[in-house]
């Protein structure tokens, strides 16, 4: 209801027994829409009770963006086909470290309209040059090349893809030991201003350091991924010397 008080033309503020006024509620067609509109909105958790039921509708026809991993969509893909379940787009992030067949999975997730996919718009982002799929059945790694993502095999085979040219995590002097890895790697402009990019941690003398690491029981380094660099977990333990906390220490 909106209520509405009436003045005279030659009177801009309310006199001074502005109480004893009466305010006539009018009628509006705006109160009765968005009376119509909550209602609607709600109507359906009036039918659903239990909290499976609700999250099924919630996803189904409320939901603008959801987020799942592969390996849920792989497992849940029965029910969200039964369910109905629609999308338009996908975004996948660390592409390049799924397997193939959990790439094309996602892909799947809902029955075709008219004998065509409703899909309209894929977009996968990775860095092919770091660690693959994790495989660890040695054939299907060494044999079937199982360990090549989808991603990385459609830059292979020469895809057009978007390359970043420009980092802002790390500090310019960490940024020169891989950024020969990758097209015309440089920084962004705060990695150069801001303060906390121009020294290193506190305590350390340098920004990084090399620790020699001798072979453990006559095995020393392994390569899983060109220039991909990796000692035995038992020589970690040195780096607590070097660094206040353990995940601040990488091995490369």
């Amino acid at each position: 209801m909106i209520n509405i008080c009436s003045l005279p033309l030659n009177q801009t503020s309310l006199p001074g027994n502005a109480d004893d006024l009466t305010f006539n509620p009018i009628p509006s067609p705006l109160n009765h829409l968005l009376t119509s509109v909550c209602v609607r909105e709600f109507r359906a958790f009036e039918l659903l009770r239990s909290g499976l039921d609700r999250s099924k509708y919630l996803l189904v026809k409320e939901a603008k963006i959801i987020a799942m991993t592969c390996t849920h969509a792989a497992l849940k893909r029965h029910d969200l086909v039964e369910l109905g379940f629609k999308y338009d787009n996908i975004l996948m992030e660390e592409a390049a470290q799924i397997l193939e067949i959990e790439t094309f999975i996602p892909l799947l997730l809902q029955n075709p309209e008219d004998g065509y996919s409703r899909l309209k718009r894929w977009i996968m982002i990775g860095d092919h040059h770091q660690l693959p799929p994790v495989i660890k059945n040695m054939a299907f790694q060494k044999y079937s090349n199982m360990e090549q993502s989808l991603f990385t095999r459609f830059v292979r085979l020469g895809v057009p893809t978007v390359d970043l040219d420009a980092q802002g995590r790390a500090r310019a002097s960490l940024c020169n030991l891989y950024n020969w890895r990758y097209k015309q790697l440089g920084n962004l402009p705060h990695v150069q201003l801001l303060p906390q990019f121009q020294a290193p941690n506190p305590g350390l003398t340098f920004d990084f350091q090399l620790i020699n690491v001798e072979d453990f029981n006559g095995v020393g380094e392994s390569e899983p991924n060109p220039y991909f660099y990796q000692v035995n977990n038992a020589h970690l333990y040195r780096n607590k010397h070097f660094a206040y906390a353990h995940t601040l220490t990488t091995v490369a």
